[in-house]
């Protein structure tokens, strides 16, 4: 790679230069012989040359990860040696955090087309960044962009390096993310609704789609996502939740929220019951038959306590009228925990007969905490293990977060419409085919290709007409007619084995158990063996997009 370097860099004479490495050759079956301080080392070699080269910035984008989880883990080894590294050397290192494994193709390996564009716009946002810095006359490796941590560069002087260390240890993000796991397992079939006040969303969504994956909420919503219309929804695509996420933006310098909502949930927005100043989001949610009125909130830090709040209350006694069940979660930024500050607050929850569900302090601008987070509720006793959690999303806040004692309910059957080519000849097809057209003499037609399409879709209609069958609404898409069988008698089994409950009986449930599994393994490697790499990412258009960005 050297040699191919220095030839370019002489020509070009570039002020930046990007050094992304590609590891596709990286799989499960060689993960364990890599050396991830020689392949870190081998990258800043590279910048080292650039360096005395004369170029000026040189910047240094993470690996990405792969499908393969194994392999993924060793590629953010790779990546924390890397960002090391890139310290030591005063390179500039772009974390990629947005970009995760459903940035990836269907291969497991290379970025799919939203993947590559997520990758060209931090590239972008990099080398604009460079300009606004060269422009004002200030050397670039110098500043910090400590509120980006998806295209993160690395702080090069001390007073940096001391502000991380009064961040929240990572070793407490762990703890709180493992408790929330735990909860999660234990309630796996009841809703989860979150609140956490993000400061800033616009590079977070890699993050947070990890922290999903991981806690599994069915409801969330962030506050200060510091959007506006430049920022399109399919940025903010989550895999497994509803799109597009109900979002109100205020501008990117404050302010705004978005409402994610996992797909099964049954919901709708009620922007009728939303108030007009105060920044609100409603939706009704529904659960076991049962209609909640859900209400997302926030005050801003400057904003009038008691307009507000006066506000609030209109909204709350419309929706009333119309629903019993009332949820209310934000950050009114009034801390609750002090009470004789907080007339107004008071006296709101015991107008509407609210109880808060949070006991303890959620805002950590000082030592001390401040509970500015709130979930409110008519209902208390709907609702079971409340908790605070931090995810390290937030600069100060916390996750606030309660499960509903109310199940899912199942999502509705879909129709699958597909042609029956049971009966189909394709000799006999073909032969009509060739009669039709010679009848037609499409070259007198004024539409020759539309009379075509009409005619090839007719004579396909009678060879292979049509049908439709109801699948469940969460089918997976490797399920086929073996997998389905196999899954069956597992639970044929399984129901024999509990109402008898035999030595036999249970011999059995075990083999076909066991045969389910195998067919399951069997069934996904075949799927994903023969899935089309269509969506491989094509370098030109990934060039293409950064120069659109950058002119």
């Amino acid at each position: 790679m050297k040699h191919c370097v220095v030839p370019s860099l002489i020509k070009q004479e570039p002020d930046i230069a990007v050094i992304h490495v590609g590891c596709n050759n990286i799989n499960s079956k060689n993960i364990d012989d890599l050396d991830k301080n020689k392949l870190a080392n081998e990258i800043i070699e590279i910048g080292k040359i650039c360096r005395e080269k004369n170029v000026l910035n040189i910047l240094i984008p993470s690996i990405f990860v792969k499908r393969n989880l194994k392999v993924s883990a060793v590629i953010r080894q790779v990546n924390d040696i890397l960002r090391d590294l890139c310290v030591l050397n005063n390179f500039n290192f772009i974390g990629n955090l947005n970009i995760t494994r459903e940035s990836l193709s269907y291969d497991g390996i290379h970025l799919s087309k939203e993947g590559t564009v997520i990758f060209a716009g931090n590239i972008v946002d990099h080398i604009k960044k460079y300009i606004l810095v060269h422009e004002q006359g200030n050397n670039w490796q110098n500043k910090v962009y400590s509120e980006d941590p998806v295209t993160l560069s690395i702080p090069l002087n001390n007073d940096c390096l001391i502000n991380q260390q009064n961040e929240t240890s990572d070793q407490e993000i762990n703890i709180d993310i493992e408790n929330l796991i735990k909860l999660r397992n234990t309630y796996p079939k009841n809703p989860l609704i979150g609140y956490l006040n993000i400061n800033s969303f616009r590079n977070k969504i890699g993050c947070l789609q990890v922290l999903l994956d991981k806690a599994s909420l069915d409801i969330l919503c962030i506050d200060e996502t510091k959007l506006d219309a430049s920022f399109p929804d399919h940025l903010f695509q989550l895999a497994d939740y509803q799109f597009p996420p109900f979002r109100r933006d205020r501008n990117s310098l404050g302010g705004g929220k978005m409402v994610f909502i996992r797909q099964g949930l049954i919901s709708k927005r009620l922007e009728t019951f939303e108030t007009k100043i105060a920044e609100t989001i409603c939706i009704e949610l529904t659960i076991c038959k049962k209609k909640w009125c859900i209400l997302f909130a926030y005050r801003p830090p400057g904003g009038n306590k008691d307009s507000f709040f006066q506000e609030i209350s209109i909204c709350i006694s419309k929706i009333m009228t119309n629903y019993e069940n009332i949820f209310i979660a934000g950050d009114l930024n009034a801390d609750t925990l002090n009470s004789d500050s907080n007339n107004v607050f008071t006296d709101f929850i015991e107008n509407f007969d609210l109880i808060n569900l949070i006991t303890q302090p959620t805002c950590f601008k000082s030592l001390k905490g401040t509970l500015l987070d709130v979930l409110l509720t008519n209902r208390p006793k709907h609702f079971q293990k409340t908790f605070v959690c931090e995810t390290g999303l937030s600069d100060h806040h916390k996750l606030v977060a309660t499960f509903f004692k109310s199940t899912f309910s199942k999502l509705p059957p879909k129709d699958l419409k597909y042609r029956n080519f049971k009966n189909f000849q394709e000799g006999r097809f073909l032969h009509e085919l060739d009669q039709l057209l010679i009848q037609e003499n499409l070259f007198r037609s004024p539409k020759p290709y539309s009379k075509l399409t009409e005619i090839y879709s007719n004579l396909l209609d009678q060879h292979a007409p049509f049908k439709i069958r109801k699948v469940r609404g969460n089918q997976a898409p490797f399920m086929n007619k073996e997998l389905s069988k196999a899954i069956m008698n597992k639970s044929k089994n399984r129901k024999k084995y509990l109402k008898w409950p035999s030595r036999e009986n249970c011999l059995a449930y075990k083999r076909a158990k066991n045969k389910s599994n195998s067919v399951l393994i069997k069934t996904k490697k075949q799927y994903f063996n023969n899935m089309s790499e269509e969506n491989k990412p094509i370098s030109k258009l990934f060039w293409k997009k950064v120069k659109q960005k950058v002119q």
